[in-house]
């Protein structure tokens, strides 16, 4: 039941619950949000990213005057970040709080039949 179609518009619903810490990530220690994308079988399609931050009981929200501040509802926009030319087909970031790595799960290009680009591939910004 985790990938479900979308309503008229884009429009979805859903409630999750969601912990302050857990799995090595502590929201008060980083800015934490509910990402919503496209399913796994359009992968390459960016259109439909949407970022909510988060904020939990006696955490500072700071001061609303971040990205999405006066943007129409339904607007999605985003904006890219990085290319990665030789790690495959990127499915998958992680950006780890603590070591400040960039952790990016790939896929096979079948363009480059000589090379296997599947795995993890961890970026050292050192």
């Amino acid at each position: 039941d985790l990938a479900q179609t979308f309503g008229p518009g884009g429009t979805f619903d859903v409630e999750i619950e969601i912990a302050q810490k857990g799995d090595g990530l502590d929201c008060a220690e980083v800015a934490c949000s509910v990402v919503t994308r496209a399913d796994h079988r359009a992968a390459g399609d960016r259109t439909q990213d949407v970022r909510i931050p988060v904020a939990f009981a006696g955490q500072d929200p700071g001061d609303g005057g971040g990205e999405g501040v006066d943007v129409p509802a339904g607007t999605v926009s985003y904006k890219s970040a990085a290319e990665f030319t030789t790690a495959g087909k990127p499915l998958d970031l992680l950006l780890h709080p603590d070591s400040k790595k960039l952790y990016v799960g790939a896929d096979n290009l079948p363009d480059t039949a000589d090379v296997d680009e599947r795995g993890l591939h961890v970026l050292n910004p050192e």
